[in-house]
């Protein structure tokens, strides 16, 4: 979904109709007329982008890459002078023949905040919300560019309605947009990565409550999806690196001898992984504890209308390091609910139909770009 500056309401495209989807999947728009479907995410240590194609057998992947940042962590304040970033971004609009994308804008730059709002006509929503962003955030409405979902909600009250803010610096959003276009790439739209990846491993029109963790390189994002919308979200300052560093140390490897570890060892208690159980079991407490302490904070927070939230059904995990071996049944046990590895196609097609060329390990890092692409579809 489009973000909407502060000056101006959310533009908010009309939702096409399951049946709708499906006569396009069945008479596909020509290809001289559709815009191609590119979600694109620049994270802190890579780029990655995927394309969703429309066929006469549902959608497929088209052109997809991943580019790692090797110099240094991107840094949203000033991404649009990262002239390693430029080159890996010529070099995938080169490469790909790409013009048009969807993006994701960093996370812990954005603030999100769930409210309610009197029962308006809803093209006076957006000035509702707008009203009260700057009770919530600390972002003047000038310098401010906001987005918004109406929270469905089972137990709905006439006298009020639930949304989903999302409020990012103006001038964030300008970085990125200056950074795209200086390499010839033209964003269509900016989404959250948490409202991304939700976009992605979230089946569509389940409105259960799940929590979504991301475990990138140097950071975990976590976000809570209830009914579909994101109402929180958080950074951990834990990542995949955490793994490494302690496998590298105890084991005297380099990179990418640790990564093979993780991958063929991983968390599967066993004579041959107990070793590497103990080696890692300090890094994963660090995670455990936040998943345990955001648990607590959902399951005991109450609205405006003193209701209590719904209990958490179950915890998605993606991101690369989200492959490990184990690694899901490990938190399932230690935190005594659901956890699974997301599966990052299930709003796109059926993997019993349709097996796609990015590998399944690889995919779980393309939540956020796939995301985008599913988003796009879901509004063209």
């Amino acid at each position: 979904m489009a973000m909407s500056a502060s000056t101006g309401p959310s533009a908010v495209a009309p939702q096409a109709s399951k049946i709708e989807r499906k006569l396009l999947n069945f008479f596909p728009v020509p290809k001289y007329l559709e815009m191609p479907t590119v979600g694109l995410r620049v994270s802190e240590h890579a780029v990655r982008f995927i394309e969703l194609v429309r066929t006469r057998h549902g959608l497929r992947v088209g052109r997809y890459a991943e580019r790692p940042v090797k110099s240094e962590k991107v840094n949203p304040q000033d991404v649009q002078h990262n002239e390693e970033l430029k080159s890996i971004l010529r070099s995938i609009k080169k490469e790909f023949d790409l013009s048009f994308i969807t993006a994701t804008l960093p996370e812990e730059k954005s603030y999100l905040f769930k409210t309610e709002i009197p029962v308006v006509d809803e093209s006076e929503i957006a000035s509702s919300v707008e009203f009260l962003i700057e009770e919530n955030v600390p972002i003047s409405l000038p310098e401010a560019v906001f987005d918004y979902e109406i929270i469905q909600s089972g137990n709905a009250h006439p006298e009020h309605i639930d949304v989903s803010v999302t409020v990012v610096p103006l001038q964030i959003v300008n970085n990125y947009t200056e950074l795209f276009q200086s390499v010839g790439l033209t964003p269509l739209s900016f989404s959250l990565e948490s409202k991304a990846i939700a976009r992605g491993v979230v089946r569509e029109g389940d409105t259960n409550s799940y929590m979504i963790v991301n475990i990138s390189t140097s950071k975990t994002s976590i976000s809570i999806v209830d009914s579909g919308v994101v109402q929180f979200s958080s950074n951990v300052n834990f990542g995949g690196e955490a793994f490494s560093s302690a496998i590298k140390k105890h084991y005297y490897v380099d990179g990418p001898g640790a990564h093979a570890i993780k991958v063929e060892k991983g968390f599967k208690q066993g004579s041959e992984t107990m070793e590497l159980l103990g080696v890692l079991m300090n890094t994963i407490s660090v995670l455990k504890d936040e998943i345990s302490r955001l648990l607590v904070y959902w399951e005991s927070f109450k609205n405006k209308s003193a209701e209590p939230t719904k209990k958490i059904s179950g915890i998605i995990l993606c991101g690369r390091d989200a492959g490990i071996i184990g690694l899901d049944e490990y938190l399932a046990l230690s935190l005594k609910m659901k956890v699974e590895r997301a599966n990052v196609w299930v709003n796109a097609f059926s993997l019993d139909d349709y097996i796609p060329s990015i590998e399944a390990n690889m995919s779980l890092s393309f939540a956020a770009p796939i995301g985008l692409a599913l988003d796009k579809l879901h509004y063209a």
